[in-house]
C-alpha cells in the first residue's frame, strides 16, 4: 500500500511539469507501462528544415579570337602587280631589264601565253 501511495505521489507531483511542455529541459516522468509503450504527441516534432541558398548562374564571357599578324600575313599569296613596266628599246620587260635608257612603259599586267 506505501508503494502505491509513494507512485501515486510521484504521479501527482509530476503533472505540473508536463503542463508547461517541454522547452528544452531534461524531466522524470513516472507511470505505469502494461507492456505497450504510450507516447504522448509532444515527443513527435517534425524533422529540421534545411534551406539552401539560391543557385547563382553566370554566364561565361565571350570567347575573344585574336589573329596572329605573321600567320596572316604567311598565308596571303603574293599579289602580281595590276602593272607592268615595257622598255621599248631592248623590247624586254622589267625586272628582266634593269634600266631603260628610253625610260619604262605602264602596260597592263597579262598572265604568259
Amino acid at each position: 500500500m506505501k508503494r502505491v501511495l509513494m507512485l501515486l505521489i510521484l504521479a501527482v507531483a509530476s503533472v505540473p511539469a508536463l503542463a508547461g511542455g517541454w522547452h528544452g529541459h531534461s524531466r522524470v516522468i513516472v507511470g505505469f507501462n502494461f507492456g505497450v509503450p504510450v507516447y504522448a504527441p509532444w515527443y513527435y516534432y517534425p524533422p529540421p528544415a534545411y534551406y539552401y541558398p539560391p543557385a547563382v548562374y553566370a554566364p561565361p564571357a565571350p570567347t575573344t579570337y585574336v589573329e596572329r599578324a605573321d600567320v596572316a600575313e604567311q598565308a596571303a599569296p603574293a599579289q602580281a602587280p595590276a602593272t607592268w613596266y615595257f622598255c621599248r628599246e631592248s623590247n624586254a620587260y622589267y625586272p628582266y631589264v634593269k634600266t631603260c635608257p628610253g625610260g619604262w612603259a605602264r602596260v597592263p599586267a597579262q598572265p604568259p601565253n
